[in-house]
């Protein structure tokens, strides 16, 4: 038989690791999607700045990063600085990052937004881009609020061709 007092404190750890806690309500989901959304916004105004400042300081441990898209991956800050300020700083001279379906989530300490975005520049030579694809942003909350954990984004593949024989 366990002891009442083991029971007990079990039933309450179980309580406190349930998405979202027990009890908190509609509104404290939606002051943790609105903070989400802040950090995110803050990331859309470290793209279009080109910002590497704005961007260390969304990171909840700068020195820890994970960050993919699809040319690297990176896991340090010096990794993902040099990648921000060689391709999107010097890259460009004008950038322009938009993003829509945008879903946030989260369950406790941890959440997440996942969306669409589209990538309007023009290069260092003068030359118009564009491009679209999907993010996924893990974020934690932290004692500065909450940080991202993880980014990773895709852009559109090549859809394979139709009604012709494959190639081999």
């Amino acid at each position: 038989m366990i002891p009442i007092r083991r029971a007990f404190r079990g039933l309450v750890v179980i309580i406190g690791i349930l998405p979202g806690g027990c009890g908190k309500g509609q509104s404290n989901d939606a002051a943790a999607a609105a903070e989400i959304r802040t950090a995110l916004d803050r990331y859309v105004t470290a793209v279009n700045q080109a910002d590497d400042q704005i961007l260390r300081d969304l990171w909840a441990e700068p020195e820890r990063i994970s960050y993919a898209n699809p040319m690297q991956r990176l896991r340090t800050w010096g990794e993902l600085q040099g990648f921000w300020q060689g391709f999107l700083k010097n890259g460009f001279t004008r950038r322009e990052l938009t993003l829509s379906n945008v879903a946030i989530e989260h369950a406790g300490d941890v959440g997440w937004a996942v969306f669409d975005w589209e990538f309007k520049a023009t290069q260092a030579d003068g030359k118009p881009s564009q491009s679209r694809g999907w993010e996924t942003q893990v974020y934690r909350r932290t004692d500065r609020g909450w940080r991202l954990a993880h980014a990773h984004y895709s852009v559109p593949a090549t859809p394979p061709p139709t009604g012709g024989q494959p190639t081999q």
